[in-house]
C-alpha cells in the first residue's frame, strides 16, 4: 500500500522532528508517526488505539492515542490532539468516521518507512468517535471564542494523563 502525502507535511516533520500527527492523503486519513525509538520485530505487530474526549475550561478537543506492541512489556506510546474548533481538524474528524479503518505508517527521522498497518474500525468505534465530536463541539459552542485555547487543553490533558 503506497500513500502519498502532502509535500508541506514531509516539510512540517522536518522542522519539527519526531512526533504523531493525523493527515489527510489520497487514501483517506492517515496517522503518520515520525521516530527512531521504535523497534519493530518481522511480522506482524499488534497496535491499540483509541479516542479520547479532553475537556477542560478552556475548550474541548480529542486525542487519539497509539500502543504499538513492539516490546509487549512495554509498548511505545504515541498521541496526536485535533481541535473540533478548527475546521481543517474537523473536516479529518469526519472523514475519519466514514472510514472503516485507521491506517498507520510509522516513518524514521530520515523518512524511510519502517512499518505500516491497517487497523479495522469497528462500527461501534465510529459511532463513539461521532459522539465525541458531537460532545466537543457541542461543549466549544459555549465558549466564546476569545476564551477557547486549544493548546491549553492539549497541556492540561497531557499532564493529567500523562504517558508511562
Amino acid at each position: 500500500m503506497k500513500i502519498i502525502f502532502p509535500d508541506e507535511l514531509y516539510q512540517v516533520l522536518q522542522e519539527v522532528g519526531p512526533g504523531c500527527i493525523a493527515v489527510n492523503t489520497d487514501q483517506g486519513v492517515v496517522i503518520l508517526l515520525k521516530t527512531d525509538e521504535l523497534h519493530l520485530p518481522e511480522g506482524n505487530v499488534p497496535i491499540l488505539y483509541q479516542y479520547e474526549l479532553a475537556v477542560f475550561p478552556e475548550g474541548a478537543g480529542i486525542r487519539i492515542y497509539l500502543e504499538i506492541y513492539d516490546r509487549p512489556e512495554t509498548p511505545f506510546q504515541a498521541e496526536t490532539f485535533l481541535n473540533p474548533a478548527a475546521q481543517a481538524d474537523l473536516i479529518l474528524l469526519q472523514e475519519l468516521c466514514r472510514q472503516d479503518h485507521l491506517d498507520i505508517h510509522v516513518v524514521n527521522t530520515a523518512f524511510e518507512v519502517r512499518y505500516a498497518k491497517r487497523v479495522r474500525q469497528s462500527p461501534m468505534v465510529v459511532c463513539e468517535l461521532h459522539q465525541l465530536i458531537r460532545m466537543a463541539v457541542q461543549y466549544n459552542s459555549l465558549i466564546p471564542d476569545d476564551r477557547l485555547d486549544f493548546e491549553i487543553v492539549k497541556k492540561r490533558y497531557q499532564a493529567a494523563r500523562h504517558m508511562v
